[in-house]
């Protein structure tokens, strides 16, 4: 049986900070936090952008696009990420003062991703391009950037994907993860690094149009009329001169929004990050708290206040959990069923109504969304179940050319999470390609498993691209059973046999009973925001059985809910989620459990519930 194990690991840390509560030191130090300074999510605690690679070259070029009131396109992506990075450039160039700019998003099944000749030649066609910038995509499109080239179109690149050994010819790049590049924090997302570009480019726009107001003598009693003559009679100045000042200040008056700050878009940086799954280190966390504060004080765009009131979640009660879990899924199943331009038309409009209109659409696209991933999980289980239940395989490849490309991701991570194996779900292409969604296990880097293969290989890769937990790859057809092959054996080579079907969970503490408490939940949500690199506290405790276990969900069949009782006799409530047959016949009338704890909220009444995430009888 393949079917994975749990092993679980007690922490134990190493330097305790000297908090007064000594179960949030435990957990703190367990995160290792060894400053309560990296408690401080405040904006000014946020890296420096002096130390990103062709920063200035950037800045540059999109200035003298202002100026001359060239023609910017954006090229996003079909995920959250692309979608929050493509609203965040598009509505900070418009307050800066770019009256010509446009966006495109890919089609998922149409183009494919990143920026391609044919997407160089829809933004020369619709838009006639002058400057196209990438978002969340770009440091692997060789062919396209070399395309734009051709067609006399600049490109700027801002992608954090990984990268190869070279990269494309571009005006810049803004990749914290290519060669050459110091940003210390290697894990921002693709809206992370946008915003970082917004905020440099805001900061040179307002230091020059400061210092032109000022040369012109400009005050509340000059009106625009006479500054143009002034500067039309002007002798001391050249033509040239002359020509390019009218453009300045032309522009200064006519859409520069001089109090405009791109901290004002960090509801749409903290949901690109979560939704990435990106590690958050202290730097992402200043991004996502910063955010997730905005959010909660009401100070959203009308997009993402439209998706809360679709989904029901009150502001004020607005945590990281709630982009993962609802906000996060809306954009994205408009991605993967349909098109991301709508996703991006809800985070940029300014007109409420129309937002509430597109949120609902999301939230229905949600639904078929999760009607065809259930269809396809389930013939992916089946398929497994004939492939490779009663093999010793280190990883998991599948292939169904009925499978819809928008969820082989997804079913990718519930193969993986079911079997704990590296794994890549296939579906089919154009032209005799297939492409593939890879979701990896801890200790094991997908992308550079992809990269050693296209090496060893080097014919059997079309492209590729990724993370370390996640990747993306195109083969042929044909060449199925060879890339499985080939990925297996770089598994072998490459992972620890203890690491393959069994799943650690770290556990910070056993919990006095006193802690488990609605009340300290609540300080939990406070202490975060939790996430994949700083993950939610897990904790132990013991509990009586108290009443019958029920199965509830539309299929009754692995979600189980289970009534506690503590050592203090008080009753609670908790939930295990994906609860196999051997678990539930294993209850016994007392529990050890390993559980994190979440706020229940119903009909304006919060209760805690306790997630279960594993449990073993005590004897």
């Amino acid at each position: 049986m393949l079917e994975k194990t749990i092993k679980i690991v007690e922490r134990k840390p190493q330097h305790l900070l000297g908090l007064q509560d000594q179960i949030k030191d435990y957990i703190f130090s367990n995160r290792n936090i060894t400053d309560v300074n990296q408690l401080d999510y405040s904006l000014r605690n946020l890296i420096n952008p002096i130390h990103f690679k062709d920063l200035s070259k950037a800045v540059k070029r999109l200035i003298n696009a202002l100026i001359e009131n060239e023609s910017v396109v954006i090229i996003g992506d079909y995920d959250a990420d692309g979608a929050t990075s493509t609203s965040l450039v598009y509505l900070s160039l418009k307050r800066l003062g770019f009256t010509n700019v446009n966006y495109i998003i890919p089609d998922r099944i149409i183009h494919g991703y990143g920026l391609s000749p044919a997407l160089v030649d829809l933004a020369i066609q619709e838009h006639h391009a002058d400057l196209i910038i990438t978002v969340d995509n770009g440091i692997s499109s060789f062919e396209g950037v070399e395309y734009a080239n051709f067609k006399k179109v600049d490109v700027i690149i801002t992608d954090h994907h990984l990268g190869g050994d070279t990269v494309p010819e571009a005006v810049a790049i803004i990749n914290p993860n290519q060669k050459g590049c110091n940003f210390p924090s290697k894990n921002l997302t693709g809206v992370g690094v946008a915003f970082y570009l917004m905020k440099v480019l805001s900061y040179y726009i307002h230091q020059e149009f400061s210092v032109i107001a000022k040369a012109i003598n400009l005050t509340n009693t000059i009106v625009y009329e006479k500054i143009n003559l002034i500067l039309e009679n002007k002798e001391d100045f050249n033509s040239s001169e002359l020509d390019f000042l009218r453009k300045r200040v032309n522009r200064f008056f006519d859409t520069y929004d001089m109090n405009f700050n791109p901290d004002q878009y960090l509801d749409l940086v903290a949901i690109g990050t979560v939704a990435d799954l990106a590690n958050l280190d202290y730097n992402n966390r200043i991004l996502v708290e910063q955010g997730v504060r905005r959010i909660r004080a009401g100070q959203c765009s009308k997009g993402v206040q439209a998706i809360l009131k679709v989904q029901k979640i009150n502001n004020v009660d607005f945590s990281a959990d709630d982009i993962s879990f609802k906000v996060a899924p809306l954009i994205n199943a408009i991605g993967r069923m349909d098109n991301m331009v709508k996703g991006v038309e809800c985070l940029i409009s300014d007109d409420e109504r129309i937002a509430e209109v597109i949120a609902y659409e999301m939230a229905e696209t949600n639904k078929k969304r999760s009607v065809v991933q259930a269809e396809n999980s389930q013939q992916a289980l089946e398929q497994f179940e004939a492939r490779f239940l009663h093999t010793d395989c280190y990883s998991i490849c599948l292939y169904d050319p009925s499978w819809h490309q928008g969820v082989i991701g997804l079913n990718s991570s519930i193969i993986k999470d079911k079997y704990w194996r590296p794994t890549f779900v296939f579906s089919t292409d154009e032209g005799g390609l297939i492409k593939g969604s890879g979701r990896s296990i801890n200790n094991l880097h997908i992308k550079d498993c992809l990269d050693t293969i296209s090496k060893r290989y080097p014919d059997l890769i079309v492209k590729f691209g990724g993370h370390s937990g996640a990747a993306g790859v195109t083969i042929r057809e044909k060449d199925f059973n060879k890339f499985s092959q080939a990925f297996e054996l770089i598994v072998r080579e490459t992972v620890d046999p203890d690491d393959i079907g069994q799943e650690t969970i770290y556990c910070d503490l056993e919990l006095p009973v006193n802690y488990i408490t609605l009340d300290f939940a609540k300080e939990l949500v406070r202490l975060g925001p939790w996430g994949k690199g700083f993950p939610e506290p897990v904790f132990k405790s013991r509990f009586k059985i108290y009443n019958s276990p029920r199965l509830v969900g539309k299929s009754k069949r692995d979600t189980l809910i289970l009534d506690f009782m503590d050592a203090n006799n008080i009753c609670h409530s908790a939930i295990k989620f994906k609860a196999t047959p051997e678990l539930i016949n294993s209850l016994a009338p007392e529990m050890e459990v390993y559980y994190t704890m979440s706020i229940n909220r119903y009909c304006g009444r919060e209760t805690l519930s306790l997630i279960i995430k594993h449990m073993i009888p005590v004897e």
